[in-house]
């Protein structure tokens, strides 16, 4: 009595298609190491940084200030119209004197001549006196009146121009210290600038290797990455005699039954 069983085989294989980028790696690992030690701040780095320690220390540079030129001509402008503004300068118009006293006396000469036409002196009559002051009252009144109104009309217009004033003089003293900031801040960048530019030059001298590293790096890292072991199997037969055959299926019965019993399993015939 004879059978047939089946055996399997495994077979390892291995490649190894990244051993060309060893080397290149190691001298890439060797530039890294050397860029340790440029970690520290190098000489022109400690000068940059001195000199923007000792311009913080010196505080903002001053800008052009141009603010006193505004309130010098506020300072004048108030000066001239306060006396408008709070009223005293209402009736203070020597230019309506004079023109008060023409119609006192032109009121007077013509009342002088009507009584002369009349046949009166005017000096001897009682009447004359009370005559020319409602005469002149008559002719002054409105006059009077009007510059009244006129004064009051300066009065609130000069008070409206200096309100005005003060409000036109404080948007351009904020625009002017708007401007002196921002002249100060250009000052400080102006002066920070060359610090500045050395501590950027300075860190592309850094960074550049580095970077440049990088890019090699990732060009051999994939090739690096590629093969390995791979395991293989193979398959084939061999004839079995009937013997053979019953002592295996007898020895997997009693693996089976002796499971859990001591003792070791029984040998093949001949064995």
């Amino acid at each position: 009595m004879g059978g047939t069983s089946t055996q399997q085989q495994s077979q390892d294989s291995q490649s190894n298609p990244w051993e060309p980028a060893i080397n290149p790696l190691k001298g890439i690992i060797g530039q890294l190491g050397g860029q340790v030690g440029s970690t520290g701040i190098n000489g022109n780095e400690n000068a940059a940084l001195l000199q923007l320690n000792a311009n913080a220390n010196a505080g903002v540079p001053g800008g052009l200030d141009h603010s006193g030129i505004a309130k010098d001509a506020y300072s004048t402008f108030q000066g001239q119209m306060t006396p408008f503004a709070n009223g005293s300068m209402v009736g203070q118009n020597s230019g309506l004197t004079k023109y008060l006293d023409t119609i006192g006396s032109d009121v007077t000469n013509r009342l002088s001549a009507m009584y002369a036409g009349a046949g009166r002196d005017p000096v001897g009559s009682g009447g004359f006196a009370q005559n020319v002051g409602r005469g002149v009252a008559e002719g002054t009144a409105p006059v009077i009146a009007q510059q009244y109104n006129n004064d009051i009309a300066n009065q609130m217009g000069a008070a409206n121009s200096l309100y005005g004033a003060g409000g036109s003089t404080a948007g351009l003293l904020s625009g002017l210290d708007s401007q002196r900031f921002a002249n100060e801040g250009a000052a400080a960048a102006s002066r920070d600038m060359p610090a500045n530019q050395l501590l950027a030059v300075e860190a592309m001298r850094r960074g550049m290797p580095i970077q440049n590293i990088g890019q090699i790096a990732s060009l051999l890292g994939p090739l690096a990455g590629l093969g390995g072991t791979s395991t293989g199997q193979s398959q084939g037969s061999n004839t079995m005699s009937g013997a053979q055959q019953a002592w295996g299926w007898m020895n997997a019965g009693s693996n089976m039954i002796n499971a859990f019993k001591p003792g070791g399993m029984p040998k093949p015939p001949g064995v």
